[in-house]
């Protein structure tokens, strides 16, 4: 999505993602046991290579004492290797960079007070 933002808006971006996108022939069972074997250290990564398309993005572990990666591909005018860079530098020790995780507990804030709302009028 803000990949295809970039595009029609004409801005560099990235993609970063906390699950994995099961395209070209990757398969999630397979990427998990390669990604809790290989990402030893904050800053490692593993190719997703898919099939038809080639080299589609990295799983890059963020975290010095997490093992679940997040995933990178290169977005609008941004190569791979600057979207890893750009996204360990914003993430703090967490598995997800800092702009996406304030986005995501914002986001669920809102809807469990949305949720509460609606709680206290059905009762």
């Amino acid at each position: 999505l803000a990949c295809h933002l970039g595009v029609l808006v004409d801005i560099p971006c990235i993609g970063v993602a906390k699950n994995l996108l099961v395209v070209d022939g990757l398969s999630k069972e397979r990427i998990k046991k390669e990604c809790e074997a290989k990402l030893v250290r904050r800053g490692d990564t593993l190719q997703l290579m898919g099939k038809s398309r080639g080299l589609l993005g990295v799983a890059l572990r963020c975290s010095k004492t997490g093992w679940t990666p997040v995933y990178v591909s290169s977005g609008h005018r941004v190569s791979l290797q600057s979207a890893i860079k750009i996204t360990l530098a914003c993430s703090i020790d967490v598995r997800q960079p800092e702009p996406i995780r304030f986005v995501d507990n914002g986001t669920r804030r809102k809807i469990n007070d949305y949720e509460r709302v609606l709680q206290k009028q059905k009762q």
